[in-house]
């Protein structure tokens, strides 16, 4: 599908003795969270909480975070529907984000080994784990989202392009390849910027069959989930895809497409190569990389703990390391750069372990506060509150609930009121909020504490996070649970403060 390559791929299976070499740095990594979470593993991030919470209430027949309302907080129309199956494990739940990214992190490795297998078995290995440390992709894993199955996905979708011949004769490689195509936007919409011109590029290379039936069940799935949503009074798209388009700087297209061309700009660089060095061979394909490279920075995002761009990037360079190396083995050494290159996703892995330790340290905290309260509670980062409180959770940035997202995005940064109404009618008595992000606070609100991180902040919004009550019977309660949580906190990690 790319160019006449000298050598195919090899199969995938000849490489399964090099996966105990895949599992050394997620073994260190799981080791290292263990160590800084006292023993508690917790993600990286408050996000896959709350697939795993919309997960346990699809598995009881209702889509959204609480029992009483529909809601879509998921960016990814698949991820909460694969951990569905495991939704009656009780406490072994949460792990099985982890899990499930461990075995696509080595499915990833495997599918890396076979593309760059021409190099020979221990610089195949060498350049995969490399390139898999340099793109953050083992720091992935433990943010217990999508992300994994997404890179998996662009992996394969690569590794068929760059061996057509071993697609051809292989029926199932092929369904495989396709399949992988109308997945990827499932996964992540994002995938939308690869999916698409690939797709485009398979109907000019004359597969036009498989590309037209392929998009064609990705545009059924893609409009069956909106209309699904539609129906629920959801809107086209779930909220956490629109509260992230209206974020309140409401950037447009060109401003998006400077931001991105400021942080990640050098990678055009290779595309460039890539385009110049296929120009005279492949045209297409030199049309279809310049419109991924185009739909990413236009409309993607970098950033995030090192999540949002890693799809485009790997895709990037597993082409252009490929053709590199194609007819030249020793220039397989360039792979040392990427480290260098891409240093904020190396960081981004090396930071897995303290990240971990500032999510159990103020969400977990938050969580274990909110079930002592037994009671509902308003939020703006919903995830461990409402996946362990076991209790009503109103989400006032609106990812868990349409109505807030609504209210939230219609009112002035200076207007409370309806939070004030939300609650009301929802009988909300507590709060938990960073107060940067909810600025205006209804009148009656009483402040009764709040919670700070020790210690080095990673991923979460603020290091601080601020509680509430609405009334003086309220705010006594919560007065009372939070100095007993202080009894029991730890003065190196976080500190509770009760005036």
């Amino acid at each position: 599908m790319i160019v006449s390559t000298p050598r195919t791929g090899a199969p995938l299976g000849q490489y399964l003795t090099d996966i105990p070499v895949l599992l050394v740095p997620l073994v260190l990594l799981f080791l290292c969270t263990l160590q800084f979470t006292d023993g508690h593993f917790t993600y990286t991030l408050d996000d896959p909480y709350i697939h795993l919470a919309l997960a346990k209430n699809i598995w009881l027949g209702h889509y959204g975070i609480n029992p009483t309302e529909a809601s879509a907080p998921s960016s990814s129309i698949l991820w909460p529907f694969l951990l569905v199956p495991a939704a009656a494990l009780g406490n072994w739940f949460e792990y099985v984000p982890l899990l499930y990214n461990c075995v696509f992190l080595v499915l990833t490795g495997l599918v890396l080994l076979a593309t760059f297998s021409h190099l020979g078995k221990l610089r195949s290995l060498t350049l995969t784990l490399v390139l898999l440390l340099s793109l953050n992709c083992y720091g992935l894993v433990f943010n217990g989202l999508e992300h994994s199955l997404q890179i998996l996905l662009v992996a394969f979708i690569t590794y068929a392009m760059l061996n057509p011949e071993l697609i051809r004769q292989r029926a199932h490689l092929s369904n495989l390849f396709y399949a992988s195509l109308v997945l990827l936007p499932l996964v992540r919409y994002e995938g939308l910027a690869i999916s698409v011109p690939v797709l485009a590029y398979c109907f000019a290379q004359g597969e036009k069959k498989q590309a037209e039936i392929s998009t064609v069940f990705l545009l059924l799935l893609l409009g069956s989930f909106s209309f699904f949503l539609n129906q629920k009074q959801l809107g086209l798209l779930p909220s956490s895809v629109v509260a992230k388009l209206s974020d309140g700087s409401s950037p447009s297209v060109w401003k998006n497409l400077l931001r991105n061309l400021t942080f990640y700009g050098l990678i055009l660089i290779p595309v460039g190569l890539i385009c110049r060095k296929l120009y005279g061979t492949n045209r297409s394909f030199v049309l279809m990389l310049a419109s991924v490279t185009l739909l990413h920075f236009l409309f993607g995002k970098f950033g995030w703990f090192g999540r949002y761009e890693v799809y485009y990037v790997i895709f990037v360079m597993i082409i252009g390391l490929h053709l590199l190396t194609q007819h030249n083995h020793k220039r397989w050494r360039v792979v040392w750069l990427l480290p260098i290159l891409f240093i904020t996703l190396l960081f981004c892995t090396l930071y897995v372990p303290r990240a971990a330790a500032n999510i159990h340290y103020q969400h977990g905290q938050m969580a274990e506060i909110a079930k002592q309260l037994d009671g509902s509670v308003a939020v703006n980062d919903l995830g461990m509150v409402t996946l362990r409180s076991g209790r009503y959770v109103l989400d006032l940035w609106g990812l868990g609930s349409i109505e807030a997202l609504n209210s939230r995005l219609n009112s002035s940064d200076e207007d409370a009121r309806w939070i004030d109404r939300l609650m009301t009618s929802r009988n909300v008595h507590y709060a938990m909020i960073y107060e940067g992000w909810i600025k205006a606070r209804p009148a009656n609100w009483i402040k009764v504490g709040e919670l700070k991180l020790m210690q080095k902040r990673i991923t979460p919004a603020f290091d601080t996070v601020s509680f509430y009550a609405d009334t003086e019977a309220a705010a006594e309660k919560f007065r009372a649970i939070l100095q007993q949580h202080a009894r029991r906190g730890s003065s190196d990690t976080f500190r509770v403060d009760v005036p």
